[in-house]
């Protein structure tokens, strides 16, 4: 626990965070993963935080494998993510789920079920600001990591949650020219520079 609503898990896989934000019988959780007993333990986190379903909102940064399996443990849940996001899911289901199934295996887990491609509720593009429950989202298209990757800055939290960008362990490859990761680069800079930001959650690592 970062504060008393701000919670990080740190999966055994990569050490991939999950975060959790609760207030007021409300919750919010980006990235839920990565293998199954991780996401229960999540959910039964979120469970106790928020009761009723219709209060429990989940963010997706990007749709590669190890951020996006955690839908199926919060089947009633609103979910935010890039406009991008549902049409790459869609062309990468079997990928994912093949390596969901390889790594999830490899830490001694059994992977329940196939991965089915899913839309979310509310997709953004460029820079959106979202009112989740009592939750006050900005959201930055910050591609280069890959095309629909999104960083979120909660404001009143000082929360900077920063998807595949801004690691400790990871550098991410290029899915682009070298100048659309600068580009993201400097809007996140920006942010630091221009915005509160007290918390810093990146995708994997401290």
């Amino acid at each position: 626990s970062l504060t008393s609503e701000l919670h990080v898990r740190q999966s055994r896989c990569y050490r991939m965070n999950s975060v959790v934000l609760a207030r007021d019988g409300h919750a919010l959780v980006f990235d839920p993963g990565v293998l199954p007993s991780e996401m229960r333990e999540i959910a039964d986190r979120v469970g106790a935080l928020a009761p009723r379903f219709e209060n429990v909102s989940v963010v997706f940064t990007h749709p590669h494998w190890d951020h996006v399996l955690g839908r199926d443990w919060f089947p009633a849940a609103t979910t935010l993510a890039h406009v991008g996001f549902a049409d790459e899911l869609e062309r990468d289901a079997h990928t994912i789920d093949a390596e969901a199934r390889k790594w999830i295996e490899s830490e001694g887990e059994s992977w329940p079920r196939a991965f089915r491609a899913f839309a979310p509720s509310f997709a953004v593009r460029g820079t959106a600001r979202v009112e989740l429950g009592p939750f006050e989202i900005v959201a930055h298209e910050v591609p280069g990591h890959c095309a629909s990757q999104i960083a979120l800055h909660l404001l009143a939290e000082g929360l900077l949650v920063a998807g595949d960008t801004l690691s400790d362990i990871e550098i991410p490859w290029l899915d682009g020219p070298p100048w659309i990761h600068r580009r993201s680069l400097t809007a996140l800079h920006w942010i630091f520079e221009q915005e509160d930001v007290r918390f810093l959650v990146p995708g994997h690592g401290s």
